[in-house]
């Protein structure tokens, strides 16, 4: 069973920047695999159904990192793109089973959020002390 925890949390700013930058680079994979699912199905009505190949559903998104075209995706922790990918396998996941309708293009508007797995991110419990407690007492 697997167990995950949603928190909030209330950035610096500087730490603001580099969430909203990690959000749009896992949404830009999100909507690329979307385009290249879309593009794939067109494809596959005109010339695929004759070998009798089906399009690909996996979750690459290293086709999309191009030193030319996209260097910003260098800067930016592999494991945010991979979680793109999968959040796309897993919508198209759930169109198959019938639970919703097929991916889509994400926009910029609407609520935020990432995924930051373990790899990326860490919680440290900061203890509190009660007043007046002090180390050597004991209650």
């Amino acid at each position: 069973m697997q167990t995950g925890y949603r928190f909030r949390c209330y950035p610096t700013p500087a730490q603001q920047a580099i969430l909203l930058r990690w959000i749009g680079c896992q949404r830009f994979v999100y909507n690329a695999k979307v385009g290249e699912d879309r593009y794939y199905r067109a494809f596959q009505r005109k010339a695929l159904v004759l070998v009798g190949q089906d399009s690909p559903i996996d979750q690459e998104y290293a086709r999309y990192k191009n030193a030319e075209l996209t260097p910003w995706l260098f800067e930016i922790p592999s494991q945010v793109l991979r979680n793109g990918a999968v959040r796309w396998k897993q919508a198209y996941s759930r169109f198959f089973q019938k639970l919703g309708g097929r991916p889509t293009i994400q926009r910029r508007s609407g609520p935020l959020s990432i995924w930051l797995t373990s790899e990326l991110f860490w919680f440290q419990p900061i203890l509190r002390r009660h007043r007046g407690a002090t180390p050597s007492s004991t209650s």
